[in-house]
């Protein structure tokens, strides 16, 4: 029988279109893959995303920016086939860091079937995302982007093997 397990799956953007885009538009996008996920990782649900602007820089030593994830929820089933759900796209707000993201190793989140109120939680990984930095934190003047060398987003999943 299945049971649930949780992983990380951790991107890093240093050099490209994704930094050229956040430092000129405050945004990016990218794609995530179902099958970018290991093989034994079947069902698999967003529980949370962690963001880092590397090397950015604002007086509060975080941005705020939201997180969307596209229309698209993608993920591998038990059969190895891709299901694809069309939903409504989600966005929630996150405290993007400007330091490398470090975390202890354990899995503190409550488990996928528990109430919560991220919007995109229990949805499938795969899919379009973008980043947006809030418009206040352009506005308050302080945010540099000269000096970033590092997008990570870390997105925390359920899966079942």
């Amino acid at each position: 029988m299945s049971r649930p397990d949780w992983d990380t799956h951790r991107l890093s953007f240093t050099d490209g279109p994704e930094l050229t885009s956040l430092r000129s538009t405050h945004s990016f996008s990218f794609r995530l893959e179902a099958t970018d996920l290991p093989e034994s990782h079947f069902e698999t649900k967003v529980k949370n995303v962690l963001v880092s602007f590397v090397g950015a820089h604002n007086q509060s030593g975080e941005i705020s920016c939201m997180v969307r994830h596209g229309a698209q929820y993608e993920q591998r089933r038990l059969d190895g086939t891709v299901e694809v759900q069309h939903l409504a796209p989600q966005t929630i707000n996150r405290r993007a860091e400007t330091t490398r993201l470090e975390r202890p190793v354990e899995n503190t989140d409550p488990p996928i079937d528990a109430p919560t109120s991220l919007a995109i939680w229990g949805r499938g990984v795969g899919g379009d995302w973008d980043v947006t930095i809030e418009p206040h934190e352009i506005e308050a003047g302080s945010l540099d982007l000269s000096g970033l060398s590092e997008i990570q987003v870390w997105i925390d999943y359920q899966f079942t093997r």
